[in-house]
């Protein structure tokens, strides 16, 4: 299953990880909380994933209040990308081990 808009997808991954991902904004940038995806909400709500790059390199953690309406905690490894408006961050959650990987690019990360 996948929710989409124009500037964010989520989905599950045929492994059973749910992703998300999502366009950065000025906004996002300096205020790195977005909003959390209908579809996930049940599985990341009040939780929070020990965050780190597709190199496995550690950079945080990324938290979703106790709601389910925010996820947040992704400054540590925008700052670290070199992240600017435009790009695309996409998190890949491993519910069994508490992490997340994280990764920026372009469009082609809605794609999961």
């Amino acid at each position: 299953e996948t929710g989409s808009g124009p500037d964010r997808a989520t989905g599950w991954r045929s492994d059973g990880k749910p992703w998300m991902a999502f366009e950065l904004t000025a906004t996002s940038l300096s205020s790195p909380a977005v909003s959390a995806p209908r579809d996930l909400k049940p599985v990341l709500r009040g939780r929070e994933f020990a965050a780190q790059t597709i190199a496995g390199l550690p950079c945080g953690v990324v938290k979703t209040d106790a709601n389910g309406h925010f996820v947040y905690g992704w400054g540590r490894f925008l700052s670290a990308a070199g992240a600017d408006i435009g790009d695309f961050v996409r998190g890949v959650f491993d519910l069994g081990s508490g992490s997340v990987t994280l990764e920026l690019g372009g469009l082609e990360l809605l794609e999961g």
